[in-house]
């Protein structure tokens, strides 16, 4: 039986959920620039949040994204003291934090999606893809009651906003 996704959507990340990525190879994908770097790092966690629960801190990397109402970069202090010390970030802070690394990118939304772009680049397997104004929910969830019988299926945990819902 062949795999297959039935919903790939972004908005509160879950962070176990993200591939394994080298640091200097994520700046190549993001077209950043690391501030802070002294050496490689493989990273397998992606967080948004400072209230997620993380664990191996030392794989995790923290995204400051920035809409329109919002601006996580003033919580870059909170992660560091949640134990986070790398992070993705349009501007840098204004005091430089020794013990942490700064990937500096124009925009951390689109680098979001980027990295999106990238994980889904690395699956090899159909997605079916929901879209509309109402109803994607529970399309979602009778599909995976239906295939599931028949197929392995991921899907996304809960309902989210693919546009991070700033």
């Amino acid at each position: 039986m062949n795999p297959c996704v039935v919903s790939v959507s972004i908005g509160q990340l879950n962070p176990t959920k993200f591939m394994n990525i080298d640091s200097h190879y994520l700046a190549e994908i993001l077209s950043g620039t690391w501030f802070g770097l002294e050496e490689s790092i493989e990273f397998s966690k992606l967080v948004n949040d400072t209230r997620t629960d993380v664990h191996h801190l030392n794989n995790t990397i923290f995204i400051a994204l920035k809409g329109p109402n919002f601006d996580a970069h003033q919580f870059i202090n909170q992660a560091y003291q949640k134990g986070i010390h790398y992070f993705i970030v349009s501007e840098l802070p204004k005091h430089l934090n020794q013990n942490c690394a700064y990937l500096l990118v124009d925009n951390t939304s689109l680098a979001l999606n980027q990295l999106g772009q990238y994980q889904r680049s690395k699956l090899n397997y159909p997605v079916i893809g929901i879209t509309g104004s109402n109803g994607k929910t529970i399309v979602k969830e009778w599909l995976n009651h239906l295939l599931s019988k028949e197929i392995k299926i991921s899907r996304s945990p809960k309902s989210s906003n693919p546009n991070i819902g700033f």
